[in-house]
C-alpha cells in the first residue's frame, strides 16, 4: 500500500510539471552542462567526484561564477528524463561534488521529460580568489 501511495504522489507531481523542450546540443565551452544522470555506481567514487568537480569548476569559470546543470538531458539536448529516485540520488551527488569546490546550489527546478523527470540546477561560486592555470 505504501508503494502505491508513493507512486501516486510521483505520478501526480509528474502530471503537473511543465514539459522541458529539447535543448541545443551541449557545447564544449560555456556554463551549461547536461547529464543524463549523476547516479555513480563505481568503486572509485573519490576520483570520479574530483573529476566531476573539476568539470563543474570549468563550467563555473566559463559563466563567470554561474553554471547551469541539467540532469535528465542527453548531450545532444534531448530532454529524456529519468526516474525520480535516480534524480534524487543524482542531486545528492551533485551537492557532494559542488561542496568539493565550495560552490553553492542557488535553485533547483523540476520538469517533465519524454521518459521521466528532469532537474535544472543553478550553481554559483565566488571566483575572485581563484587562480586557473
Amino acid at each position: 500500500m505504501l508503494k502505491l501511495k508513493i507512486f501516486l504522489q510521483y505520478y501526480y507531481m509528474y502530471q503537473n510539471l511543465l514539459v522541458l523542450p529539447n535543448q541545443p546540443a551541449e557545447h564544449f565551452y560555456g556554463n551549461k552542462e547536461y547529464k543524463i544522470t549523476l547516479n555513480i555506481k563505481k568503486n572509485n567514487l573519490k576520483q570520479i567526484f574530483e573529476k566531476k568537480a573539476s568539470q563543474m569548476l570549468f563550467r563555473l569559470n566559463e559563466g563567470n561564477g554561474k553554471a547551469v546543470y541539467m540532469i535528465g538531458v542527453e548531450d545532444n539536448g534531448v530532454c529524456k528524463g529519468i526516474p525520480f529516485d535516480e534524480l534524487e540520488k543524482s542531486l545528492e551527488n551533485l551537492k557532494k561534488i559542488s561542496s568539493i569546490i565550495d560552490s553553492q546550489i542557488k535553485n533547483i527546478n523540476f520538469y517533465k521529460g519524454s521518459e521521466g523527470f528532469i532537474a535544472t540546477i543553478r550553481l554559483i561560486k565566488n571566483l575572485d580568489n581563484l587562480f586557473l592555470i
